[in-house]
């Protein structure tokens, strides 16, 4: 009997300590998500931001015209996976969606550095629904 009660207490005690790690674990795991995660994608979403910004400068400055015809706007090239195209504002959100990089794609990698935008749907400019996905853990 004494066996069988030295048995279950330590069985009880390796259950209690195990439960306790996998608690800690999850939640700096949690805490990671809700704090840091989201500064570090929004330091790479400015980052991104900033570099398409200096490349539409760059465009401008060394192309013709700053006014251009309405009809003589085209639709987009298609940009490659990971490639930035974009800036999306969203006036309602201003605090949170402002300026933000819009990535072709829409896996983790391009939705922590900003907004995916479905590769088989259409670009500004082009007939069809333009979709993006966005996601964030916090705020």
């Amino acid at each position: 009997m004494a066996k069988r009660r030295r048995w279950l207490r330590r069985t009880l005690l390796g259950v209690a300590v195990v439960s306790l790690a996998t608690g800690v674990v999850l939640g700096g795991m949690l805490a990671y998500d809700l704090t840091w995660g989201n500064v570090v994608s929004d330091r790479t979403a400015k980052q991104l931001a900033t570099e398409l910004r200096e490349v539409w400068v760059d465009e401008r400055t060394t192309s013709g015209p700053e006014r251009i015809a309405l009809d003589a706007v085209t639709p987009l090239a298609a940009p490659s996976i990971n490639e930035p195209f974009a800036l999306l504002y969203v006036p309602r959100l201003a605090d949170d969606v402002w300026g933000v990089p819009i990535i072709e794609g829409v896996k983790q990698k391009q939705l922590d550095a900003g907004m995916g935008h479905y590769p088989t749907s259409a670009l500004p400019g082009e007939i069809g629904n333009f979709s993006l996905f966005g996601h964030r853990t916090g705020n």
